[in-house]
C-alpha cells in the first residue's frame, strides 16, 4: 500500500511539473493545445487526489493493554472493592504509621499479592502493583493503569525514582520505582492525608 501510494504521488507531481513547464514555454494560443494541458493537469491532481485517499497510512488498532483502571478505586469503601474485584485472595492487618500517627490498615491482595489496597478509616487510600511492567515508555506505562501522562505533573524525578502529582479528581499521587527498564512497584495513593 506505501509503494502504490508513494507510485501515485511522485506520477501526479512529475505530470503536475510537465503540465507546468509546457504551460510556461508554450507560446501558442491554440485552443486544442490549451485543452491538452488542462486535462493534463486534471490528471495530474486527480492522481495526486486518489494517491493522497488510498496512500493514507490506517490507524494503527489501539490494544487494550490496560492492566488495572485505578482511577475507579479512589477513596471507595471495601465492599466496593469486592464488587469491582471480588474477594481477595489475601487480607492482611496492620498498623501504618506515618511517623507522627499510626493507623489502623487493612491491606486487600489480588492477582497472587500483586496488587494491593490500602484501607484506612473504611476507604481505599492506596494501591500498589508489584509485578515488573516495561519502563522505557512512561505514557504507555501509565495507560496501563487508566492514566494519562498530560494529567500528571511530575515533582521528583532520581532516574529510578518518578513521582508525580495528579490533576485527576480523587487521585493525589502517582509513584514509579523502576530499575529503568522495569518498574519494580507503582503506586496510586488517593488520599495522601495518611502519607504526610
Amino acid at each position: 500500500m506505501f509503494y502504490l501510494f508513494m507510485f501515485l504521488f511522485f506520477a501526479a507531481i512529475i505530470v503536475l511539473l510537465v503540465s507546468l513547464i509546457i504551460f510556461v514555454l508554450s507560446k501558442s494560443k491554440r485552443k486544442r493545445q490549451k485543452k491538452v494541458m488542462l486535462a493534463s493537469f486534471m490528471v495530474g491532481v486527480s492522481s495526486l487526489i486518489i494517491g493522497l485517499i488510498i496512500g493514507s497510512p490506517e490507524p494503527e488498532p489501539v490494544m487494550n493493554e490496560t492492566i488495572i483502571d485505578v482511577t475507579q478505586f479512589s477513596k471507595i469503601s471495601p465492599d466496593e472493592l469486592v464488587k469491582i474485584l471480588g474477594e481477595p485472595k489475601e487480607k492482611e492487618n496492620w498498623q501504618f504509621d506515618n511517623g507522627i500517627k499510626k493507623f489502623d490498615t487493612t491491606t486487600y491482595k489480588y492477582c497472587d499479592g500483586n496488587c494491593e489496597f490500602h484501607i484506612i478509616d473504611g476507604k481505599v487510600v492506596r494501591f500498589n502493583y508489584l509485578t515488573p511492567e516495561d519502563a522505557t515508555n512512561t505514557a504507555k506505562l501509565l495507560r496501563k493503569f487508566g492514566l494519562n501522562y498530560s494529567d500528571l505533573e511530575i515533582y521528583n524525578n532520581t532516574g529510578t525514582a518518578f513521582r508525580y502529582r495528579s490533576k485527576i479528581d480523587g487521585i493525589d499521587d502517582v509513584y514509579i520505582l523502576t530499575d529503568e527498564k522495569k518498574t519494580s512497584l507503582v503506586r496510586v495513593t488517593y488520599d495522601m492525608t495518611y502519607f504526610q
